[in-house]
Formats: C-alpha cells, sequence, structure tokens
C-alpha cells in the first residue's frame, strides 16, 4: 500500500506547481503586456498555444525531478522502472488536464498573489476530496486495505457492504475495532 505521507506530499507538490501558472497570466493581463502583443499581431490561438507549449515544458522538468528522487530513495512501491514510467505518465496527463484549468482560472483574478492563493487552495481542497472519494468507492467494492503505522503494529481492515464487522486493529494497546458498515458509507 502506497504510504498516505508520500502522496500527501506529492499532492501538495502538484498542487503548488499547478497554482504557479496563473500568475503569470494574471500579470500579464492586469499590466496589458497580453494587449500589446495582440496589438503587434500574435493571434489568440498563438498566444495560447505558445504559453501552454512554454508551461508544458517548465512543468516537465519537476516532474522529471520528482521521478529521479523516486528512483533515488526507492519507496517499496516505486522499486520497479514500470511503475516509475507509470507515475511519469499520470503526472503528464495531470498536467496536460490542469494547466488549460489553471488558464480558465486566471480569469477570474486581477492580483496575482491572490490568484496564486486561492488556486493552491482549490487545488489542494479538491485534490484531498478526490482522494477520500476514490477511498470510500473502492470500501463499496469490498477492496481489502492494510494501513501500516508505528512500524510492526500492523491495522488489517476488510471493508465489505454487508457485514457490521469491519476490522480488527491490533496495535501496542491490543485495540479491538468493531464498526457498523452503514457509518462507514
Amino acid at each position: 500500500m502506497i504510504h498516505w505521507k508520500l502522496i500527501f506530499n506529492f499532492a501538495c507538490r502538484m498542487s503548488f506547481l499547478a497554482a504557479g501558472f496563473v500568475v503569470f497570466l494574471i500579470k500579464e493581463r492586469e499590466t496589458n503586456a497580453k494587449h500589446l502583443q495582440y496589438v503587434s499581431g500574435v493571434r489568440y490561438p498563438v498566444f495560447w498555444i505558445a504559453s501552454f507549449l512554454f508551461d508544458s515544458l517548465n512543468y516537465i522538468i519537476p516532474c522529471i525531478i520528482m521521478i529521479i528522487v523516486l528512483a533515488a530513495f526507492q519507496p517499496e512501491e516505486f522499486k520497479s522502472a514500470d511503475m516509475l514510467g507509470y507515475v511519469f505518465i499520470l503526472l503528464l496527463m495531470y498536467g496536460w488536464g490542469v494547466i488549460p484549468l489553471m488558464y480558465l482560472f486566471s480569469f477570474a483574478f486581477t492580483i496575482p498573489s491572490s490568484g496564486f492563493t486561492r488556486m493552491v487552495l482549490f487545488n489542494v481542497f479538491t485534490g484531498s476530496e478526490i482522494n477520500t472519494g476514490v477511498f470510500h468507492a473502492a470500501t463499496d467494492f469490498n477492496v481489502n486495505f492494510q494501513f501500516y503505522r508505528n512500524g510492526d503494529h500492523s491495522c488489517d481492515i476488510n471493508f465489505t457492504s454487508s457485514s457490521t464487522r469491519i476490522g480488527k486493529c491490533s496495535g501496542q494497546f491490543g485495540l479491538d475495532l468493531h464498526v457498523v458498515s452503514e457509518l462507514c458509507m
């Protein structure tokens, strides 16, 4: 199972990286630099395609650095080259989706710093909600999860939609946890 700390750190990094694309567009629009480019003959599609290509290049560089860091520290889930390739493709797909979304949201702001801050918060909150939604959706399909905490103390949770016994956790205090399944849905 992927460590939740690692996932949360990646989500925060990607939120800041994605929100950074808003700052330049807001500043350019508010200082009328964009208008100057339009007056000098740059067409709208050329402007947006050039911006997207430049931002995509600036996005790929941190993604490559993240893959290098994962390869260097080799967390248990990312030891194989195939998995690192899948993560890189996933990061690229996220970039191709989030950069146009940030372009769209850039029109809602007039101050670059407030636009950046609000987009970071938007990205963090929507990312955490999607994570929570995927976790709860997986519990509806009777998925078995294992959570590891404090080294050797493990917690096995078996999710079934028809059972009233959700799981049994054993740790240093010998805790038995019984939860009604309706409370988790």
